[in-house]
């Protein structure tokens, strides 16, 4: 993704644990997901670009090869964590136009980037304050069940 300038509408999908190990892209890699594949969706209908967000490739957009490391931010250390944020605002500044909108579809400590980018984005949260049960119900009821 290149940062062309021009404020573009971004959905933030953070990837899943369930996965296919054989895949070639991104998108195949996390598509057993039902939630990844909800968001991505939503994105789909409701954003410019869609990329994923993870712990080891930072940004990956659904074409590129996946990561293998299904490495999830619960199990990294305060300090790695820390570390990760920054980069992972870095890797945002660098490649997505300042004023744009990121709408995050990721869980709680993915949405602690929020705060560190409120000044040069507008930050949306969908899905904020639910569950995974709650969010399949809150797409099934926006998308339907035959969306997937």
């Amino acid at each position: 993704m290149q940062n062309i300038n021009k404020p573009l509408r971004i959905g933030l999908i953070a990837g899943a644990r369930r996965v296919n190990s054989s895949a070639t892209t991104v998108r195949e890699y996390y598509n057993p997901s039902p939630l990844f594949r909800y968001r991505l969706k939503y994105c789909e209908k409701n954003c410019d670009q869609v990329v994923t967000i993870s712990p080891a490739k930072f940004l990956a957009r659904l074409n590129d090869l996946p990561s293998y490391e299904n490495q999830g931010l619960e199990n990294i250390t305060r300090k790695e964590f820390k570390e990760w944020k920054s980069q992972m605002v870095k890797a945002i500044e660098e490649t997505i136009p300042t004023g744009s909108t990121l709408v995050f579809l990721a869980g709680n400590r993915f949405r602690q980037l929020i705060p560190l980018l409120s000044e040069r984005y507008i930050c949306e949260e969908p899905t904020r304050g639910m569950d995974i049960g709650k969010q399949l119900k809150f797409f099934v009821k926006l998308l339907g069940k035959e969306a997937l």
